[in-house]
């Protein structure tokens, strides 16, 4: 699977699970600086709350940090604290 077809939704990657769709969840989680694993339990409720039943592993949701990360949208501080990037 080429790297595109996990970022974007196909056939094989839905909307719900694409990275570029989780990528802009964990966004909306990110109102305020808060640690890594907070961040992913807040998605789950954010995904919870919407009905979106596919789930989002541990590892998937990695992925998506690695991409906000590579586009410069968010940054860990020297606390290891998650936060976005103010551009």
């Amino acid at each position: 699977m080429g790297r595109l077809q996990v970022i974007l939704p196909t056939k094989g990657i839905s909307t719900q699970r694409a990275l570029v769709t989780i990528g802009a969840q964990v966004l909306e989680t990110l109102s305020s600086p808060r640690t890594v694993n907070s961040t992913y339990e807040r998605l789950q409720q954010l995904r919870l709350n919407r009905g979106l039943r596919e789930p989002v592993s541990f590892d998937w949701f990695s992925l998506s940090l690695a991409m906000l990360y590579t586009l410069s949208v968010v940054q860990l501080s020297d606390g290891g604290l998650l936060t976005k990037v103010r551009q």
